[in-house]
């Protein structure tokens, strides 16, 4: 135990990914595999500094343990930013309740309340780059978090004009990071429809938040990105001519000044 604590340099997160093979393996023999992946670490990886390197040899030993399918959602599981609910990881990545548990039993994944789930973010990075040898894989997940979370702020418009606006902005408020991710999304791969599902329901949230810095940016971005597409048919270009409109209309909203 020792030994594995100092392989890890004591940090807690890597002494829980070790402790929670200890009912599979002796120390002894995680021990030494940490110690091979901590080799393998420092011969690939020497401009990453020792205490990275350290980790990566622990996350490749608790990577290991973990079956195929586990190992597949795991990966797919690092679209996701900020933590995310069952029902999410269930319609972006496939997850089943049952991996969801397993991960959790292995101490990849944290179960912070109810439905609700969070990956350490040194761990997201190094599933990421499992994830970026698998380009089909990654495509689909990324597509299908931008449309998830495209709809959630669609679905969310209407209720933040009525009586349960506070609900509504509690619920955006506790996914922001994800609808943030999916809208750079849409920006990039230029998803005209993304784009015009949640264009309401973001611009009304940062407004009721007084986030009009934010605003700015990410309408000023998605409004240049629309502006330099390729052209299209005449109706994808009428619905594009609605949509870039929108955008800088909520773009000129939040250059004026606070004080409005």
């Amino acid at each position: 135990m020792v030994r594995i604590c100092r392989l890890v340099e004591g940090m807690p997160l890597g002494i829980e990914l070790a402790a929670a093979s200890v009912a599979t393996f002796p120390c002894d023999q995680i021990a030494a595999q940490i110690e091979r992946n901590l080799d393998i670490s420092a011969t690939a990886m020497r401009d990453v500094p020792e205490r990275h390197r350290s980790m990566r040899a622990v996350f490749e030993h608790s990577w290991n343990l973990l079956s195929e399918e586990e190992q597949r959602v795991f990966r797919k599981l690092t679209v996701f930013r900020g933590g995310f609910e069952a029902q999410a990881a269930r319609k972006v990545v496939g997850a089943s309740s049952w991996v969801l548990s397993a991960l959790v039993d292995k101490s990849p994944v944290h179960e912070t309340s109810e439905e609700r789930y969070e990956v350490h973010e040194l761990l997201r990075q190094c599933a990421a780059e499992k994830l970026r040898q698998h380009p089909g894989e990654k495509g689909e997940a990324q597509e299908r978090h931008c449309e998830y979370y495209a709809a959630f702020v669609g679905r969310k418009a209407e209720l933040l004009k009525g009586d349960r606006q506070k609900t509504a902005l509690a619920e955006m408020g506790v996914e922001i990071e994800n609808v943030r991710a999916a809208w750079q999304q849409a920006v990039a791969q230029g998803r005209e429809e993304a784009l015009e599902q949640s264009l309401i329901g973001l611009y009304q949230f940062y407004d009721i938040r007084s986030w009009f810095r934010e605003g700015l940016a990410v309408f000023s971005q998605a409004a240049a990105r629309l502006q330099d597409s390729p052209g299209a048919t005449d109706q994808a270009t009428g619905r594009r001519a609605i949509i870039l409109g929108n955008l800088l209309s909520r773009q000129g909203w939040f250059s004026l000044p606070p004080t409005r």
